[in-house]
């Protein structure tokens, strides 16, 4: 029974990767990036804990199995196993790489973005070597559904990441290159830079026929008391003009 549950588990466990991964790569594709339900982050993040799960119980049966007799140190010691080293190998690093991918997503909001998002790409990595693991260590690699499975995901997941990567060099290329703006293509002496007036003291009272920007529209008006108070000229003086009468 143990066998066939690490034959069952095995196979489980690598399709779900399978599935993780490339739902993933379709998420960060920039047109299906945003807006996108709620639904599909759940997905990707699903996929992912369900297939750490059951590499959990791949190695509970074979610890248990006794038809090969592994140990835990064959278990997590890459090349320490007695039975094929190499591809057990392939196993061990792949179920450390998945390990790290899951645990950093569970802590991504306490984890700086540029350090949970290179592990994450390690995901890749993580598929490649159970892909390898699974045909050099399992018993079904020569099944006709198993190699199907094997041809048709590789092809699926290399042309998305073929796409995932050609939007990434069209999305640099247009940071890259800045439009030109309308002040771009306005004369030169239209952007002149224009030099503000000096800061006001607020502690000195405001003169505005000492301002020269102060345009006095009003003639005779001058700032009096609190207010503004019109200015009357004086009245004139009356001249007496000298008489024309003779000498006395």
């Amino acid at each position: 029974m143990w066998w066939y549950t690490v034959r069952a588990s095995g196979l489980i466990a690598w399709a779900l990767v399978l599935g993780a991964v490339a739902w993933g790569l379709v998420l960060s594709i920039r047109p299906i990036r945003t807006p996108r339900p709620a639904w599909a982050l759940d997905l990707h993040r699903f996929l992912g804990g369900l297939a750490f799960a059951f590499v959990g119980v791949h190695l509970a049966g074979l610890l248990f199995d006794t038809f090969v007799g592994f140990s835990v140190a064959d278990l997590f010691v890459p090349m320490a196993s007695h039975w094929r080293p190499g591809a057990v190998a392939f196993g061990v690093v792949g179920l450390y790489v998945v390990a790290a991918v899951e645990i950093t997503s569970l802590l991504m909001r306490r984890l700086p973005r540029r350090l949970w998002h290179a592990v994450h790409l390690s995901s890749l990595a993580a598929l490649v070597l159970l892909t390898v693991h699974a045909f050099t260590a399992g018993a079904d690699a020569s099944s006709p559904v198993v190699v199907a499975l094997a041809v048709l995901s590789s092809t699926v997941v290399g042309a998305l990441v073929v796409v995932r990567l050609a939007f990434l060099v069209v999305d640099r290329a247009r940071a890259t290159v800045r439009p030109a703006l309308p002040s771009d293509l306005a004369p030169a002496r239209s952007r002149a830079p224009f030099a503000p007036p000096p800061p006001r003291d607020p502690r000195v009272r405001y003169d505005p026929f000492a301002d020269p920007l102060f345009l006095r529209r009003a003639v005779g008006v001058e700032p009096a008391g609190c207010g503004w108070e019109p200015v009357t000229a004086p009245a004139a003086e009356p001249v007496s003009l000298p008489s024309n009468a003779g000498p006395s």
